[in-house]
């Protein structure tokens, strides 16, 4: 009889099944404030990247860490009908309270499919890079906590740096986190809600969770994420480590930090955006900081002649204060064209003027984060100019476009030293179509762009060949404009 019983109650009770596979927990259980979502719909569904999803973006993230979709589950409860319909294939945990419970309501049933490995916690409302995945996989630490370092640059509003999730340092490791309990002063960065705990500390959870008698838990449904981090380091004793990915990331209660995500310096927005256009090129590229410059000039050397071999080339400045968000300075810095890829010392000289021209011009200040781009040179030039997305001045839903088709060279418009240019605006809902092919082609590539970034204030500058190819030769927000709706 005690045999069968034996039996019965290990049917009743779960078993875990270990696995050597991380877990990854969405938790997108709760309706959301942030302004991109439209008409009370579910966050994660909105088009705001590269014409795509933000669960897209996250999956595509997730993926490319190696972390295959089996491993994901989706932690819904608002609106998840909906999720469900458009990712069918998903794994997905549900909230039934979701109106009444915090994070930790929701893990209490995510962790019901606990496997017994190590589990990534992620926001449903933060994208990442995937790059970050990829690297906190392998912190070593019994728990890794994703921070911003540059969050008070990021957020220029009061409010959202209030509300955010903030956290101190000490050492090397997190000493505090919370949201009202650490002032914008004392906070040394924020919390982005990633986190990665290892299978010993989510076993040690899980028995609070599912084990401690009724009442007697020290965590509650109503707890947030930082409560429960709070928690794990105060009462479980295990220190927490702190992975800073700043600039590799957003989170999604403003467009500004959507902006931010997608705009990087000169190379990196190019970089970010040349595997999605279509209508127009991007040249390949290599890119590197002064930093890396001063400790591995030779194989940069070696590396831009191995990719760039016979190849004429245009070296060029990306300085973090040219390609800023806040301000603008194009044209300001040096570039140097048609450079001899087999020439050594022209190559080497003329990374050496660009570089050298980051502190005669802009603040002055020499900054190692700054970089040099290096692209093959468009000589076969038909026409060549700087295209804006919206009207400078009032943010009207025109199309300028600044060209030059007299000189054959790419950079009379950005200088201002043309006086054969010629300017033409373009009303965006307008049916009719200019007359000049050029210019229709300049304007699908201006739309595809809009597209891509999930931004409508964009300034473009563009060359176009004898051959008729478009290329994009930069890509940056508008300074003058905040926001990414019309």
């Amino acid at each position: 009889m005690n045999y069968i019983n034996g039996i019965i109650q290990a049917i009743l009770t779960p078993k875990l099944i270990v696995s050597k596979w991380m877990q990854v927990f969405i938790f997108g259980a709760a309706r959301s404030n942030s302004q991109l979502s439209k008409d009370d719909a579910q966050l994660v569904l909105e088009k705001l990247v590269r014409g795509q999803r933000v669960l897209d973006w996250t999956l595509h993230g997730l993926n490319e860490a190696d972390i295959k979709n089996e491993q994901i589950s989706f932690v819904g409860g608002y609106k998840v009908e909906n999720i469900i319909q458009q990712y069918p294939d998903l794994h997905y945990v549900i909230n039934p309270k979701w109106e009444e419970t915090h994070v930790v309501g929701s893990l209490r049933y995510a962790m019901e499919n606990w496997k017994g490995g190590d589990v990534l916690l992620v926001y449903a409302d933060t994208i990442f890079r995937p790059s970050v995945f990829k690297k906190i996989q392998k912190a070593r630490s019994s728990v890794t906590i994703g921070i911003d370092k540059q969050w008070k640059e990021r957020l220029d509003n009061l409010q959202l740096k209030l509300a955010a999730e903030k956290v101190s340092i000490k050492n090397n490791k997190v000493e505090k986190v919370g949201r009202e309990s650490i002032s914008i002063e004392n906070a040394d960065a924020q919390f982005s809600g990633l986190t990665l705990l290892r299978k010993d500390v989510v076993q040690k959870l899980y028995s609070e969770l599912f084990e401690s008698k009724a009442g007697k838990s020290k965590v509650s449904d109503n707890d947030s994420l930082t409560d429960l981090i709070r928690f794990i380091k105060d009462d479980l004793d295990v220190s927490l480590t702190p992975h800073d990915h700043s600039g590799l990331w957003a989170e999604l209660d403003s467009y500004e930090d959507l902006s931010r995500f997608v705009f990087g310096t000169k190379a990196e927005t190019l970089e970010r955006i040349r595997p999605f256009v279509k209508k127009s090129v991007i040249t390949d590229q290599v890119h590197f900081s002064l930093s890396e410059w001063e400790n591995n000039q030779k194989s940069l050397l070696d590396n831009i002649q191995d990719k760039f071999k016979g190849k004429k080339l245009i070296v060029r400045s990306s300085s973090q204060e040219e390609d800023s968000w806040d301000s603008s300075q194009a044209g300001a810095f040096l570039s140097i064209a048609d450079v001899d890829s087999s020439n050594l010392n022209e190559l080497f000289k003329s990374i050496k003027d660009v570089i050298e021209g980051f502190q005669n011009n802009g603040s002055g200040q020499y900054n190692e984060d700054n970089q040099v781009l290096v692209q093959p040179f468009i000589s076969d030039v038909e026409m060549s100019g700087v295209a804006f997305t919206k009207h400078l001045e009032n943010g009207t839903p025109y199309y300028l476009v600044n060209y030059d088709d007299q000189s054959k060279r790419t950079d009379t418009v950005t200088s201002g030293s043309s006086s054969d240019s010629t300017s033409l605006t373009v009303y965006k809902k307008s049916k009719k179509q200019p007359d000049d092919p050029r210019i229709r082609s300049v304007l699908s590539a201006l739309e595809e762009l809009e597209t891509i970034t999930g931004y409508s204030s964009l300034d473009v500058e563009f060359v176009l060949t004898t051959s008729g190819e478009l290329y994009i030769v930069q890509v940056r927000p508008i300074t003058t404009h905040t926001g990414l709706s019309e």
